[in-house]
């Protein structure tokens, strides 16, 4: 009973993701997917490509389509 108690009371905290070099391709795939079949509203909080091993056209593309998943974005080169 205490068990449940906790699980009710308990506040998910936000998730924020952080993908460096060729870990971004992995990200942005996976955001992308995630995207085609999940609201309009962010899931994540704040993510950061750090680095990414990804040509700039293919990730502004796969950006745009996974941008709503997330809060905010940081892009470090």
């Amino acid at each position: 009973e205490l068990d449940a108690q906790r699980r009710e009371q308990a506040q998910p905290g936000r998730i924020h993701l952080l993908a460096h070099s060729m870990g971004n391709r992995v990200l942005l795939g996976a955001l992308e997917r995630l995207s085609l079949r999940e609201a309009d509203s962010p899931r994540f909080g704040h993510v950061i490509f750090a680095a990414p091993y990804i040509d700039a056209t293919t990730f502004v593309n796969q950006y745009q389509r996974a941008h709503r998943l997330v809060e905010s974005t940081t892009l470090y080169f």
